[in-house]
């Protein structure tokens, strides 16, 4: 059962970004990348190939990737911005229980935005497994998420910072080399989707599914672990 101040500090979290106007750009961005999906489908020269590669370049290196930086970047930079971070300091806390709340309130507000669209995206789609494609999903939300939980502390210009990366690095220098793709977390949430699709090939052969979940795993915690410390070395104001 979760501690009762971590689940205070989350649900304080999830309020203060769970704006109205947030849930409905994220959301539009969801139906765009539907509706986009239901022409694909209807196309008459429509192959498998297709819809795989739709889903994992809208889905997965800009749908998904920008709603976690949007939700997650506004966790904790919300309140440290507002210099409102000083009453879960004053708490009798770790700071990890901190860093943890602020990973825990993005992942909550933004999977139900990401998954239901994803689940449907692949449905639609030829070829594609809704199964995986939550999955995957599901995996780099957490990863994301604790990424851009930290950049979000660390600048405030998080936005900025965050789209540079997934468009500049995630977006085009990934798919430059086999090197650089094991940097990008789109890679490993690709691999976990294209195993369950049969048209699709790996993106990186020497890598599978268990291999980008234990990739994926291995960046959350990165990301959390210097959130925790960023949260230790700030000083109260």
């Amino acid at each position: 059962m979760m501690h009762t101040p971590l689940l205070a500090m989350t649900a304080r979290i999830v309020r203060a970004v769970a704006t109205r106007g947030r849930l409905i750009a994220m959301s539009a961005i969801g139906l765009i990348g539907i509706a986009i999906s239901v022409l694909i489908a209807n196309e008459s020269d429509n192959t498998v190939t297709n819809g795989l590669e739709f889903l994992e370049e809208f889905g997965f290196t800009i749908f998904v990737p920008l709603v976690v930086l949007v939700v997650a970047s506004a966790t904790l930079g919300t309140f440290r911005d507002d210099r409102n971070l000083v009453y879960f300091w004053l708490r009798p806390i770790g700071r990890w229980q901190i860093a943890l709340a602020g990973v825990f309130a993005g992942v909550a507000v933004v999977v139900p935005l990401i998954l239901v669209p994803l689940g449907v995206m692949a449905a639609v789609l030829p070829g594609t497994s809704v199964g995986a494609a939550i999955l995957a999903g599901a995996f780099a939300i957490v990863a994301y998420g604790a990424l851009f939980t930290l950049l979000g502390l660390v600048t405030t210009r998080a936005l900025a910072w965050g789209l540079g990366y997934i468009l500049v690095w995630e977006g085009f220098l990934s798919s430059l080399s086999d090197g650089m793709a094991q940097l990008a977390i789109r890679t490993y949430a690709s691999t976990i989707l294209r195993d369950a699709t049969t048209a699709g090939e790996r993106v990186i052969d020497s890598v599978g599914p268990a291999q980008a979940m234990i990739a994926v795993v291995a960046t959350a915690l990165v990301g959390f672990g210097l959130t925790t410390w960023r949260l230790g070395a700030m000083e109260i104001d």
